[in-house]
């Protein structure tokens, strides 16, 4: 209280002093401060005294502590003549409540290109926009020609009955599936070559398990049920049949894909006949060669479409023989289409085992004669049928291909 008191006394003073027009130009006075500090004032050239400066040479409206970057309104002595001014005032809102946002104009797109969200892509290969805006192809695929593909690469090869699970990324398989070769009995005719079918772009999804089936001799193989090649057929001379089995054909169901027959197996008619070669993946196996107590029949055939070849059959034209085994029918490769299996080699007049038929498409050959060690005419991998002699034969087992890729199908893009 006492010090305003002295504030107040200082002020009158000064105002007196004013008042009185005594001050000499350029003489000082002392003066207070509105923070209580003393300043000093200064008479002008009319005769009074100019605005109180205080200490550190801060304007009497000013705290001179304060940082000279920060503005400090002193509500209680206004300078005089100078505009109230809002500091940190809130921006006034437009007339829809919305900030305006500068233009982002995109001039037209040059080439094959394509303005999507404000950028210009193409299309064809732009995995967010796969054939048109906003189309985005799913994890793990690629976008190739304005379309979605699978980008992962793989295969599995299933030799035996197994599931068959979808890997990640992957959403449409090729599969290749090939029945057993057809088994032959004592004396009985040659064993039939097993089926082949194919079908491409089957749909999946990842973690889909599907059952594959692999058929042994005589046999079918499967895909789920959806794609399957069944086994060729065995002849039995207990029931006085003399004819070789038949080969096997197959079904596709709720895909695209084909099937073809494995070749019949060679007729009996007392020596060993020959097995029927398995199928190919654009026509059937050979024909197994007939077995005849008579002149050589030299009638086993080639593979067609990369069919396996149809063994040889046997001949003894009345020669006492112990033994006597037709060939075995040639197999087929799982690798897509190749070259046509060649026909056995007919026996005639020698106590031995009649030639094998070639394997089509990279398939494996049939037993027979030239083979060391080799006393029946097994079937050839895979599919191949058995031919037929003094020993009942198991044909070759059927297997199952599945492939995933860009670009990768049967019967001629398969590696």
């Amino acid at each position: 209280m006492m010090r305003w008191v002295g504030v107040l006394g200082v002020a009158l003073a000064v105002l007196d002093g004013c008042s009185s027009n005594s001050c000499v130009t350029g003489a000082s006075a002392p003066c207070a401060c509105p923070d209580g500090r003393s300043g000093a004032q200064t008479c002008t050239a009319s005769g009074t005294f100019a605005a109180c400066v205080c200490a550190g040479g801060a304007d009497a409206g000013v705290d001179a502590g304060a940082p000279a970057d920060v503005a400090q309104v002193d509500v209680g002595f206004p300078d005089a003549g100078a505009p109230e001014v809002a500091v940190d005032a809130p921006v006034a809102p437009t007339d829809d409540g919305v900030a305006d946002v500068p233009s982002t104009d995109v001039p037209g797109c040059a080439g094959a290109t394509t303005l999507c969200a404000g950028v210009c892509v193409n299309t064809a290969t732009d995995s967010a926009n796969c054939g048109g805006c906003g189309h985005a192809c799913e994890t793990g695929t690629s976008c190739a020609s304005g379309t979605c593909v699978s980008g992962v690469r793989g295969e599995m090869i299933f030799l035996n009955s197994g599931p068959f699970i979808v890997p990640a990324g992957v959403n449409t398989i090729s599969v290749v599936v090939v029945g057993g070769g057809g088994s032959a009995s004592t004396n009985g005719g040659g064993g039939g070559g097993g089926g082949l079918c194919y079908a491409n772009n089957i749909p999946v999804s990842p973690g889909l398990i599907v059952p594959i089936t692999v058929g042994r001799a005589g046999g079918e193989s499967s895909y789920g049920g959806i794609v399957t090649a069944r086994g060729g057929g065995t002849s039995d001379s207990s029931r006085g049949d003399s004819r070789g089995g038949s080969g096997g054909v197959g079904t596709v169901t709720g895909v695209v894909g084909r099937c073809f027959a494995g070749g019949n197996g060679g007729d009996v008619f007392s020596s060993g006949a020959g097995g029927g070669g398995a199928a190919g993946y654009a026509g059937s196996g050979g024909r197994g060669g007939s077995g005849s107590s008579g002149a050589c029949r030299n009638d086993a055939t080639d593979g067609g479409g990369g069919g396996g070849g149809g063994g040889g059959g046997s001949s003894t034209m009345g020669t006492s023989c112990p033994r006597v085994y037709g060939g075995g029918g040639g197999g087929v490769g799982l690798f897509g289409s190749g070259a046509d299996g060649v026909a056995g080699m007919d026996l005639c007049n020698v106590c031995a085992l009649a030639g094998g038929g070639g394997g089509g498409s990279g398939g494996g050959t049939g037993g027979g004669a030239g083979d060391a060690g080799v006393t029946s005419g097994y079937g050839g991998p895979y599919g191949g049928g058995a031919g037929s002699g003094s020993a009942s034969t198991p044909g070759a087992p059927g297997a199952v291909r599945i492939i995933w890729g860009p670009g990768r199908s049967f019967p001629n893009n398969a590696m």
